[in-house]
């Protein structure tokens, strides 16, 4: 079933009720740059801490 040009790279919700590949990678992917921006903010209060406190 070939795709039409305006659906590609969207992720429909049949296919995340069906649990399809291409609907987990998109989630996996959203998530993975969220988990990221989480995880600099996390080291630069951590730094900040340090340097407030001069541990």
């Amino acid at each position: 079933m070939p795709e039409s040009s305006s659906s590609k790279g969207k992720v429909s919700k049949l296919h995340k009720r069906k649990h399809q590949i291409t609907a987990l990678f998109m989630d996996m992917k959203h998530k993975e740059s969220e988990l990221a921006e989480r995880r600099s903010k996390g080291l630069l209060t951590k730094a900040e801490t340090q340097a407030k406190y001069g541990w």
